[in-house]
């Protein structure tokens, strides 16, 4: 793979959810937190020169569950998260340079655009007062064939979670030329679910391309 850009060396990832899944958001934070703290996380990134993350706690969007969801309304959302309250009482900071919302759809929205992560289109001001643009990750509830519903899930955020840490900023850092649209670290490998444990609980995981082993 190509190195054409930053990755997100200490990502720090708040859980984005809508009114009635509190529930659903805290075990997605508690994976979160887990896999980005744990050495299958590191054996995955560390050689693309990013580190263990962190999860921050989860965010409820107010109002009931919306009957659609598009990547527009994703990005209208992120610029009011600052100076939210998480489920567990701690102020949302402005974004810095290794933030990133990570949303969790809900089962009753349709939701167009799939599994995937991406960066807001306008910049969002900084802690410091600066601006970015700042990462975002989209999971839907999904039931599949290929999976139970929360091995399915957490596949699908692992995939996700990687691919935001070495390719956080529309296709520039981690990425190879020679399979276009689907050529990021996690792609490279799509479709094989690993179990591991971490923690004591055995999660689905994405597989990773390594350059190394």
């Amino acid at each position: 793979t190509d190195e054409g850009g930053p990755v997100l060396s200490s990502m720090r990832v708040w859980t984005v959810v809508w009114a009635g899944d509190e529930a659903a958001g805290q075990t997605l934070d508690a994976f979160r937190r887990a896999f980005l703290a744990s050495s299958a996380w590191s054996e995955r990134v560390a050689e693309y020169g990013v580190g263990a993350g962190s999860a921050e706690g989860v965010i409820v969007v107010p109002g009931p569950a919306p009957s659609t969801v598009h990547y527009t309304d994703i990005e209208t959302i992120i610029p009011t998260l600052p100076g939210r309250k998480t489920i567990g009482g701690d102020t949302v900071p402005a974004p810095d340079d290794q933030t990133v919302y990570g949303f969790l759809i809900p089962k009753a929205s349709s939701e167009p655009d799939g599994y995937y992560h991406d960066e807001t289109t306008d910049t969002v001001t900084t802690v410091d007062g600066g601006a970015i643009n700042v990462p975002y990750i989209v999971d839907r509830q999904d039931t599949s064939l290929e999976a139970a519903p929360a091995d399915y899930l957490t596949w699908s955020d692992s995939h996700e979670l990687v691919e935001t840490a070495t390719d956080p900023h529309s296709a520039i850092a981690w990425t190879t030329a020679w399979m276009p649209d689907q050529g990021e670290v996690g792609d490279l490998c799509d479709d094989i679910i690993a179990h591991e444990e971490i923690g004591g609980v055995l999660y689905a995981l994405t597989r990773v391309y390594s350059a190394t082993k």
